[in-house]
C-alpha cells in the first residue's frame, strides 16, 4: 500500500517571529480628485481628523502562524514608550500600539521579546508628515522587519494543552469494543483479516481499518494494562474506554512515561497523528514519533493550538515538537 509523505513546515530548529512595521492606513484622500479628470468628483472631507498616534501600529506575526502570548516592546529615545501589545486571534498574530498621547518623533530603539524567544533591539524611525489635503496627518513607523529566534535554552511558549504529569492510577479497560468485518474482502491485498475472528494471535485481537479505503486490514492486540506490563521507560496507551476498539499499547518508541522525566518543569506529552493514522507507525512510518516525548527548547510548538489548523506532532529528524502540515497518509 502506498502512501503520500507527511508534508512539513519548512524544517528549522528555532521558531521565527517577524514583527513586521505596518503602514500607517492614510485618510481618505480628503478633497483630492479621485483621479486627474476634470469632472471627477472631489470626496468629502472627515469632519474631525483621527488621532495622529492611530499610525503607529506594529504587527507580531509567527513561522508558524501562532498568537505569541506575553509580548512586550519597548521604544527607547525622544520618549520611553512602552507599546500596548494585544493579541489578534483573526490575524494569528500579535498588534502593538503607540499608546495615547502625544507623539515624539524621531530616532527610536525598538526592543520586542517574548517569553521563550530571544529579545531583539532594532532602530527604528517616527515620523510626522505633512498634512494631507484636509489637514490631517498620522503619525508613523519606519518601514522594518525584525526576526525573533526560539531560545536555545528558554522555556517552551506555553505549557502543553496535554501532558502526562503522572501514571494512571486505574489499569487500562479491559473489554474493548467490535472491529471491523469486511467479509468481502477475503483473499484481497492487502487485507489480513475480515473480522475479529481472523484475529487470535493475541490478546483481545480486533481486525481494524486505519485507512479511509476498504480491505486495508489488519490484526492489532492489547499489550498492556499498566505502564509497568511494558519494557523499557515505555508508557502503557490506554483506549479511551471499554466501547472503543482501540488496542490498550506499549509506546515503545517514547523517551519519558511523566513529566518527571523530562527534568524540573518539563513536559511528556504524546505525539499522536489524528485520524485514520490512528498512531500506528506501521501505517504512518515517516518522520513524525508515535508515543510519548519530552518537550524540549528547540520546539516550535506547544500543542495544536500553535499551529493554525495543522498538528504539533514530535519529529524523530530533529528531536523537537513541530507543526505537521498533514497528518500521515493524507
Amino acid at each position: 500500500m502506498s502512501h503520500s509523505p507527511l508534508v512539513r513546515v519548512p524544517d528549522t530548529a528555532r521558531a521565527v517571529l517577524l514583527i513586521s512595521a505596518l503602514a500607517p492606513w492614510v485618510a481618505a484622500a480628503c478633497g483630492s480628485n479621485a483621479s486627474k479628470d476634470s469632472d471627477a468628483s472631489p470626496q468629502t472631507c472627515p469632519g474631525s481628523c483621527p488621532v495622529a498616534y492611530i499610525g503607529l501600529t506594529i504587527a507580531v506575526t509567527t513561522t508558524p502562524a501562532m498568537v505569541v502570548n506575553g509580548v512586550q516592546a519597548q521604544l527607547t529615545g525622544p520618549a520611553n514608550v512602552t507599546l500596548n501589545c494585544m493579541p489578534n486571534p483573526p490575524g494569528l498574530s500579535v498588534v502593538c500600539t503607540w499608546p495615547a498621547g502625544v507623539v515624539m518623533p524621531g530616532t527610536y530603539s525598538l526592543s520586542v521579546s517574548a517569553p521563550g524567544y530571544d529579545a531583539v533591539t532594532t532602530q527604528e524611525e517616527v515620523t510626522m508628515p505633512p498634512p494631507g489635503p484636509c489637514g490631517c496627518s498620522l503619525d508613523e513607523f519606519s518601514q522594518s522587519t525584525v526576526w525573533i529566534g526560539r531560545s536555545v535554552s528558554g522555556p517552551p511558549p506555553h505549557p502543553p494543552a496535554n501532558h502526562r504529569e503522572s501514571a494512571p492510577t486505574s489499569p487500562c479497560p479491559v473489554e474493548r469494543g467490535a472491529g471491523v468485518s469486511e467479509p468481502s474482502c477475503a483473499g484481497l491485498a492487502p487485507t489480513k483479516c475480515t473480522g475479529d475472528g481472523d484475529c487470535t494471535a493475541g490478546t483481545n485481537g480486533r481486525c481494524e481499518n486505519f485507512t479511509p479505503a476498504a480491505c486495508v486490514t489488519t490484526c492489532s492486540y492489547d499489550t498492556c494494562a499498566t505502564d509497568a506490563d511494558c519494557t523499557g521507560n515505555a508508557p502503557c496507551s490506554c483506549r479511551s474506554s471499554a466501547s472503543d476498539s482501540a488496542a490498550n499499547t506499549c509506546m515503545s518508541g517514547s523517551n519519558c512515561r511523566i513529566d518527571a522525566d523530562c527534568g524540573a518543569g518539563g513536559y511528556c506529552s504524546r505525539s499522536f497523528a489524528p485520524d485514520y493514522c490512528n498512531g500506528h507507525d506501521a501505517i504512518c512510518g515517516f518522520n513524525c514519533g508515535f508515543g510519548y516525548f519530552c518537550h524540549t527548547p528547540k520546539d516550535t510548538c506547544a500543542d495544536d493550538t500553535d499551529c493554525a489548523g495543522l498538528h504539533c506532532l514530535y519529529d524523530v529528524d530533529t528531536q523537537s515538537w513541530a507543526c505537521v502540515a498533514a497528518p500521515c497518509g493524507a
